[in-house]
């Protein structure tokens, strides 16, 4: 039995990362029959999935917010876990009767902390209140006037209140004015569209690398040339050549060499991948994150299907996908302006041609849409072994990159 498992990051007020929700449904999840039969089944995917990957890989080391029902919590099942990494986050079902609560103060004895999902005040709730530790509140689900309430209801207390399911940037700095301290959501991948004077010229200089790089007809020694007139491009490509991820016995210890010992398409990939960290540096470091993720993900599922000829495409496709958000720029501006395929400009404007079936994968799954996803992977003929296997592999090779380069 397998599980399907994303993740989506929790922010603070300057939009660094907190946490990690950690989103999954075991293969029990959409069957009839017995509910403390599934719950068994989902405690056993929860316990394989988190220690065969281990949650510290899982979140880069982040905390993490695991979902747990009321038998969940009654099994004590977060004990199998450190306390320094996991939140257990009550879900909005679970009722809270006399074991419930008396489990979830032991949990806090032994040093856990509390999450209230999607809440909404009631007298019963009282008791596990008094006990959270977070508070998380739908802003895409409630009324403004009973999002104040709540917050009125916590003023003085040790809670923090979390905004989740915040989809606009409007929405974030309402609860940031309400003094909410954490924030969940798709809010940060949406861009807030600038003027194109406001683009820094290292902005430029990096988005004219990219352009460069991604070019059909480049040569081995015009890419080389590139990667040499910038100091620090030529830093991090040879500091990353000689870094364990590639592991060469010899030291490299030029372009040309880190060239011929990696591959003139991945040092490409490469390169963008830089330029795209610097061209993120003014935005939150989860968008360069996603980004990456996105496009690894995407290649990996792409090489286990009829569309392995593609992932190169794919991959691309994945870099490019939240420019927009990078640049505060329409994506159909600087898609136009680079010299990348159809096929990436049909995907990215249009939602269609021939890298669409793996895209819409991709991103069903990452935004825990399992119903949309498993309906794709019948078409792509993807198991759900390959898929949370290739979303692991890309969450690691993403962590690994960020460090590296």
């Amino acid at each position: 039995m397998y599980t399907f498992l994303a993740r989506q990051p929790i922010f603070d007020r300057k939009q660094k990362v907190y946490a990690y929700e950690i989103f999954y449904r075991s293969s029990m999840a959409n069957r009839a029959g017995n509910i403390i039969k599934q719950d068994e089944a989902t405690s056993k995917v929860i316990i394989d999935t988190f220690q065969n990957f281990g949650i510290k890989k899982l979140t880069g080391g982040k905390p993490a917010f695991i979902n747990f029902t009321e038998n969940l919590i009654k099994d004590e099942v977060a004990t199998l876990f450190s306390q320094k990494l996991l939140v257990v986050e009550i879900l909005e079902h679970v009722k809270p009767d006399k074991q419930i609560v008396e489990k979830c103060i032991r949990l806090k004895e032994r040093g856990y902390k509390l999450a209230l999902d999607d809440f909404v005040y009631s007298d019963e709730y009282r008791p596990l209140m008094d006990i959270a530790d977070f508070v998380k509140v739908d802003f895409l689900n409630m009324e403004r006037h009973e999002i104040l309430e709540t917050v009125k209801m916590f003023k003085g207390t040790n809670v923090k209140l979390l905004a989740e399911k915040v989809e606009t940037l409007e929405d974030f700095e309402y609860a940031k004015k309400l003094g909410f301290a954490l924030f969940q959501g798709f809010f940060f991948s949406k861009p807030e569209i600038l003027s194109a004077k406001s683009l820094s010229p290292l902005k430029i200089s990096y988005m004219k690398l990219v352009e460069k790089v991604n070019r059909d007809e480049m040569d081995f020694n015009e890419l080389v040339d590139v990667i040499r007139m910038d100091l620090s491009l030529n830093y991090n490509i040879l500091r990353l050549a000689n870094s364990s991820y590639f592991g060469f016995r010899n030291e490299i210890r030029s372009v040309r060499h880190a060239l011929v010992a990696i591959g003139e398409q991945e040092i490409k990939k490469w390169v963008i991948l830089m330029a795209l960290k610097g061209i993120g540096k003014d935005q939150p470091d989860e968008i360069v994150r996603q980004s990456l993720i996105r496009a690894r993900f995407a290649e990996l599922i792409a090489s286990r299907t009829v569309f392995g000829a593609l992932k190169e495409e794919l991959f691309m496709a994945g870099l490019f996908s939240m420019l927009d958000v990078l640049l505060s720029r329409p994506i159909v501006e600087i898609l136009y302006e680079m010299r990348i395929s159809d096929d990436i400009k049909d995907l990215l404007l249009k939602d269609r041609g021939p890298l669409v079936h793996i895209y819409r994968f991709v991103i069903a799954y990452e935004r825990g849409r399992w119903d949309q996803a498993m309906e794709h992977m019948k078409i792509l003929g993807i198991s759900q072994k390959n898929a949370i296997d290739s979303y692991i592999e890309a969450i690691l090779w993403c962590d690994g990159i960020m460090e590296e380069c």
